[in-house]
Formats: C-alpha cells, sequence, structure tokens
C-alpha cells in the first residue's frame, strides 16, 4: 500500500444508500473497473487479491483447501493495514460461524479446543468448543444473527440466513471507515458493500439456496487449519 489519497477516485463513486431496495449497482462493474485504474501499480495488485478472496460471489466450491490456505496466509503477511487484517478475518470468523451452525445442525458432537482451532478461523474458536450446545456459540455479542441464523439453518431456510448475514456486512463495514476517508482502505470497502449490492439484485432465491447451500458444505471441508488463529497476527 502506498498510503496516498484517493480522494478523486473516492469522489467520483456514487453513494451507497440501502441494500435490499436497490434495483442496481451504484455503477456498473465496467465503470467501476474504469475508476479502480486511479489506483497505484502496487494498490491495485493487492486489492485485485483481497476481491479474489471476499467478493461473496468468488466463495465457492471452484477454489481447493490448498489453494485458499495459501492464498489467505500470502494476502494476511502482504498487507501491513490492520484494519484490512481485521475485515478480512472477521469476514472468515463469519464463513467459520456459519459452518459450524451448519455441522452442528447436522448432528456432529462438539470438537475439542484443538479440534476447533484445526476447522475454524480467528479468536472465536475457543467460544465454538465450549459453547456448542448453546444457539449462539457464546457469539452473539460480536456477532448478533448467530442464533437466528442457527434457527434458520435447521429449518433449511438458506434466504433468510444469507440476507441476514448480508445485511450484517452491509451495517458493519462503514464501522471500519472511521479512520480512513479518502485512503486505499475506504476503496476497498467502498467495493465489498459493492459486491454485497451486486449480489442482492442479482439474486434468484431458487439459485441461491442451492448455491449458499453448497458454499457451506464446501466451508466444512476447505477451512484452511490455523490460518487465522492469534499467530497470523502481526
Amino acid at each position: 500500500m502506498n498510503g496516498g489519497s484517493y480522494y478523486t477516485l473516492l469522489a467520483s463513486l456514487p453513494g451507497q444508500d440501502s441494500l435490499f431496495q436497490a434495483k442496481f449497482t451504484p455503477l456498473s462493474r465496467q465503470a467501476f473497473r474504469k475508476r479502480l485504474t486511479m489506483l497505484s501499480p502496487e494498490d491495485g495488485a493487492l486489492f485485485t487479491r483481497i476481491a479474489d478472496i471476499l467478493a461473496w460471489r468468488r466463495l465457492g466450491p471452484e477454489r481447493t483447501e490448498e489453494r485458499y490456505r495459501t492464498d489467505v496466509l500470502r494476502l494476511l503477511a502482504d498487507i501491513d493495514s490492520e484494519t484490512l487484517r481485521e475485515i478480512i478475518i472477521e469476514r472468515m470468523e463469519v464463513r467459520s460461524i456459519l459452518a459450524a451452525q451448519r455441522r452442528r445442525a447436522a448432528g456432529e458432537a462438539a470438537p475439542s479446543e484443538a479440534e476447533s482451532a484445526r476447522l475454524y478461523f480467528g479468536n472465536i474458536t475457543g467460544r465454538i468448543a465450549r459453547h456448542w450446545q448453546e444457539p449462539g456459540m457464546g457469539l452473539a455479542g460480536q456477532y448478533p444473527w448467530v442464533i437466528e441464523t442457527d434457527r434458520q439453518i435447521r429449518a433449511g431456510n438458506y434466504y433468510a440466513v444469507e440476507k441476514l448475514v448480508l445485511d450484517w456486512l452491509w451495517r458493519r463495514l462503514p464501522q471500519h471507515l472511521l479512520h480512513h476517508t479518502f485512503d486505499f482502505e475506504a476503496v476497498v470497502i467502498y467495493a465489498l458493500r459493492w459486491d454485497l449490492v451486486e449480489r442482492w439484485v442479482r439474486y434468484e432465491p431458487e439459485a441461491a439456496k442451492t448455491q449458499f447451500s453448497t458454499l457451506l458444505d464446501h466451508a466444512l471441508k476447505t477451512l484452511p487449519e490455523g490460518v487465522f488463529n492469534d499467530q497470523t497476527r502481526h
């Protein structure tokens, strides 16, 4: 990251006022890509890597466990922004929670703390193991949607699960802007919200139900071991 200002780039981007009321993205993919050419070569390359890891539509079964582990570890190692590291880890923790809830709904027994650390991400792995039998897995204070997603996963209502998670991510991302206004972090956060809008406006409930269920099934098999435990933080 070059630490420079992207005032012109961000000032050229239309506002993003809503998610579920949106009928189209604030600007087209082609127009957005054109704006992103204002990024420095270094930041442009990093942006592509972050988008590849976090873009909602790309979190699917086409990425193997080995490739995903390698990509995420390299990305975290190359990022010196604590804000971006937090966003990446947070998104991976969301996937971990959903995967754990899916396992629990399928009747799996509570993992040991060591097993949980191998299967899941971040600082939540111990709580998942210790609070396995609780609907919120001891995580409701940090991720307030966990009790409801547990209920909806048990009911097989993946439309409701995805809507809950998308809504939380939409509202959560601007909170990371506290110390970022016209910098690279602000560009990434805008892009991640744009991605959520695109996901929603292209939403087809029946197809999305299958896709989201497949995503969770895949997550059960491909969560890299120990990727986001404390030792990965700078």
